[in-house]
């Protein structure tokens, strides 16, 4: 489906669960209204409350797992760009532009727009009380900006503050789960840079077991490609890249990929030429 579909569907989605919400509140609150009014009665209601506030909690998350979809699963960063520009223009909450704005940012990443993709990370911190999960997200783009430009002080610098964010207070699972992968990806990153194999292939082993989206393989078996370039063995190379070319999307990786394997199938004729 097209951008404006997935939206649309989403959006519907969201609208049914606040509708069924919203009608359970309502008919519980009315019943207990007809009835002899007790602090039992009261109770009870809180309670249910409680229960349906959570209940639409999960099913909000997985809509919203289900549109992030398009990027984790099928990689397809230029679609998931379009969503989120079209969310943030029909949904401006105070608590729901700065999910979207971090979407876009990373989306942007992803596509290799840095500027654009560090323009809309700025937007988002800036942003009062924000939320555990976009505060990890932010970094997590500046991140992976930080990895394309080869940047190791930033590097650094996004590693310290995703160690700040999770080592004071009660931090959910998810939450640690991907702090700790974006930690592996940017000590993966340092370690290569210094030529530390075995450091290297301890992180992959961890980025494999943190790993979950179909984005996230694809961005560790990058890594492993990368390893195998540094370390002169050209046919794991090869193998990494192509997987990576055919599976990444329109990822920024997919298109690096794809120019190794190129510059690879050009030296062989360069050499034939030279010998000619």
């Amino acid at each position: 489906m097209s951008a404006q579909e997935a939206v649309r569907k989403f959006l519907a989605r969201h609208r049914r669960i606040g509708f069924v919400i919203f009608f359970v509140l309502i008919v519980c609150a009315a019943s207990i209204i007809q009835q002899e009014p007790s602090i039992e009665a009261i109770v009870s209601y809180l309670v249910l409350c409680a229960i349906v506030s959570f209940a639409s909690l999960i099913l909000n998350t997985r809509n919203f797992r289900g549109l992030l979809d398009i990027l984790s699963t099928d990689c397809n960063a230029q679609k998931m760009l379009e969503v989120a520009s079209l969310l943030m223009e029909k949904r401006k909450g105070r608590r729901e532009a700065p999910i979207y704005e971090v979407l876009y940012a990373m989306c942007s990443a992803q596509l290799g727009y840095d500027d654009i993709a560090l323009q809309w990370v700025d937007k988002v911190e800036s942003t009062p009380k924000l939320s555990m999960s976009n505060r990890l997200s932010a970094c997590n783009v500046r991140a992976v900006v930080a990895r394309h430009r080869h940047d190791r002080d930033e590097q650094a610098n996004v590693r310290g503050r995703v160690v700040a964010l999770c080592s004071g207070g009660r931090v959910s699972a998810p939450a640690r789960r991907t702090a700790d992968l974006i930690v592996a990806w940017i000590d993966f990153d340092i370690a290569l840079g210094d030529g530390e194999w075995q450091r290297c292939n301890e992180l992959l082993g961890a980025m494999s077991a943190l790993s979950l989206t179909q984005q996230q393989k694809v961005s560790m078996e990058h890594c492993r490609a990368q390893l195998a370039e540094a370390r002169g063995d050209i046919a794991a190379a090869r193998e990494g890249y192509t997987f990576v070319a055919e599976n990444g999307g329109d990822c920024y990786m997919a298109r690096q990929s794809s120019e190794w394997l190129a510059a690879q199938e050009k030296e062989p004729e360069a050499a034939t030429n030279t010998t000619l």
